[in-house]
């Protein structure tokens, strides 16, 4: 099964409805969805992201501004734990 990766958007401490519809779609889509997030505090949202057929998380904390370092970290990771690129990310780094 081929990963999919959905950013998932954050207001206020709480998953946008968009975000969540995402993962749904990718679930029913037959694809392993993967949530992708900047939170201090990930778990917080773990059960509903998990409600939404959100397979995996990947995360790292909210940064103040985001850095081409950091962008790469979160693509070695998805990399990392699926073997999958990562276009479907949304995030294209330079190698």
């Amino acid at each position: 099964m081929s990963s999919l990766g959905v950013y998932i958007e954050l207001k206020d401490g709480k998953v946008k409805k968009t975000a969540l519809e995402l993962l749904t779609l990718a679930h029913q889509a037959g694809r392993e969805a993967v949530a992708v997030l900047f939170a201090n505090d990930p778990g917080a949202c773990a059960d509903d992201l998990a409600a939404y057929g959100a397979a995996r998380i990947v995360h790292d904390e909210i940064p103040k501004l985001i850095e081409k370092p950091r962008i790469q970290g979160i693509v070695s990771r998805l990399r990392d734990s699926n073997g999958d690129t990562c276009g479907q990310v949304g995030v294209e780094v330079d190698e």
